[in-house]
């Protein structure tokens, strides 16, 4: 949901609402750090000599955009087989929701380590996220989330490995381009104050910077966070689990670091302004957008003693004349296609 001050989107690991405020991620200059694995839990001298193996279970939500999901997720393991990240031990747990375009079968076809988890067509991002995450077996070292259409970089999993090994405790957030123009898509968002539902871009260039708000496209999860917080809520309709999951991560004292530079490309959808308090409501109100429910949801848990307040506050500006943005791909049709369904779908309402 990009929005220059806009509303919210997270994730979640529980399906209970607790009220409470968000911590704030330390903003300290980023040390390396080293992790306790032992030498005999290392990548043997054929694959990356003293890198520690990694168990990476990589989730994916898929709906009815079958090539570029087969081009997310051959790139993926074009990349993991490299020499560089040969200790990576990628598998890919994906969930198709109920696509009619013939997605699960190509990507099956493939012939790769993936798992996929069929859905009934009205899961969206969030619960489709989540029921990759329960389908994961075992405990991974990492949990990577991946957009499918997102085209990784060349260096991309080199980088997140090698600020993994450098921070093993921190959630790692990929930042991605518009393939078109080149210009920032998705990564960081930081608060304007301390709303959660008022927020923009949080861009890092030469250095990682801390972030509370996170877009969920390229995202990588250690163990110990994961054990934590706990996987994403699946009770949001959509978009809003990866918001919330960044602050659930900030309020758990684990720190959310944006990586420099692209970690891959992705394309997004033009920006659109409502032109009436009707159509401003139904942008607030679509499933792809920022509705009511979810919108309580997260100020329950992150709003502090003003969520009700913020909770009021975009339809006491759409009242008063405020004009919402959206990048969603509905636009000013009566309904969205609903092709459209990532984390952020091409970005939502601004508030």
């Amino acid at each position: 949901m990009p929005m220059d001050t806009s509303a919210p989107r997270g994730n979640g690991a529980t399906g209970a609402e607790s009220a409470g405020t968000a911590g704030t991620a330390g903003t300290g200059p980023v040390e390396p750090a080293h992790s306790d694995r032992t030498e005999t839990d290392t990548a043997s001298s054929g694959d990356h000599p003293g890198r520690a193996r990694l168990d990476v279970a990589v989730l994916i939500a898929a709906h009815n955009r079958r090539d570029l999901t087969v081009a997310a997720v051959s790139r993926l393991f074009e990349l993991a087989s490299a020499r560089a990240t040969a200790h990576w031990q990628v598998r890919v747990v994906l969930t198709d929701d109920g696509s009619t375009d013939g997605t699960s079968q190509a990507v099956a076809a493939l012939g790769l380590r993936v798992s996929i988890v069929e859905g009934h067509g009205d899961w969206f991002w969030a619960r489709s996220m989540a029921e990759a995450w329960r389908a994961v077996q075992g405990t991974p070292d990492l949990i990577v989330w991946l957009n499918d259409d997102v085209l990784l970089a060349d260096d991309a999993l080199v980088r997140l490995d090698e600020w993994h090994a450098r921070q093993p405790e921190a959630v790692l957030v990929g930042q991605l381009r518009d393939i078109v123009t080149g210009e920032w898509a998705f990564g960081g968002r930081e608060r304007v104050g301390r709303s959660v539902v008022r927020h923009r871009p949080a861009i890092a260039t030469d250095t990682p910077i801390d972030v509370e708000m996170i877009h969920g496209n390229v995202v990588v999860i250690p163990r110990v966070v994961a054990e934590r917080v706990g996987p994403i809520d699946g009770g949001f309709s959509h978009g809003t689990a990866d918001f919330d999951y960044g602050l659930r991560v900030a309020a758990a004292g684990f720190r959310n670091l944006v990586l420099p530079g692209y970690l891959g490309e992705i394309a997004t959808n033009p920006t659109v302004r409502a032109r009436s308090m009707r159509e401003s409501l139904r942008f607030y109100e679509h499933r792809l957008g920022f509705p009511y429910g979810d919108r309580k949801r997260l100020l329950r848990r992150h709003g502090g003693r003003s969520w009700p307040l913020q909770l009021a506050m975009p339809y006491v500006a759409v009242l008063l004349g405020y004009r919402p943005e959206t990048r969603l791909p509905y636009a000013h049709s009566s309904s969205a296609t609903e092709t459209d369904r990532g984390p952020d779908p091409a970005g939502s309402v601004q508030v």
